[in-house]
């Protein structure tokens, strides 16, 4: 990663680019068969994003400008990333893992034992990618709850069930 980016809280005068950050992120699936639409589907509102920082679990990784966020809630003893979205000029840089990395530190101090994200199988920026950053899948059966209902909401949503995928990452 370049040694100007840096991680830090996200501030009330980030909400507004988020949402532009998560559409760049969004690109990437124009050349992903059968997902395509998701270019263009609809990203997280800054009221949204506003939401979540009241949290304190979103996180922006920044040089001049915001080129990243994650942003996360706590359930059920683990941090749930909601989103990660790098912009599509700054993608490869290192920075989505530096954002997890951020994230995993924040859950180890807080006495988490997890992160957990929701993400496509077969998509190599999607679980490729993380289980590069160490996360493992979740096998079916031991999947929390709370997260297999996330996961229908999902499917219900438009999203494709059989190519989605929890995992895991411990703290």
């Amino acid at each position: 990663m370049h040694n100007c980016v840096r991680i830090r809280a996200a501030r009330a005068d980030d909400l507004a680019i988020l949402p532009q950050i998560e559409r760049s992120a969004g690109a990437a699936f124009s050349a992903v068969a059968g997902l395509e639409w998701i270019e263009h589907d609809t990203v997280m509102s800054a009221d949204d994003h506003a939401a979540f920082l009241e949290t304190g679990t979103t996180w922006v990784a920044a040089e001049d400008d915001v080129l990243g966020f994650l942003c996360a809630q706590v359930h059920a003893g683990c941090l749930h990333v909601h989103e990660l979205s790098v912009a599509r000029p700054a993608q490869g840089r290192g920075i989505g893992r530096a954002l997890l990395d951020h994230a995993a530190a924040h859950a180890r101090g807080a006495g988490l034992a997890w992160m957990t994200l929701v993400t496509f199988r077969d998509v190599p920026f999607n679980a490729p990618l993380y289980a590069r950053c160490g996360f493992s899948e979740i096998p079916p059966p031991e999947t929390p709850h709370w997260l297999a209902i996330m996961m229908q909401a999902e499917g219900a949503r438009g999203l494709p069930a059989g190519r989605r995928c929890a995992m895991r990452r411990g703290v």
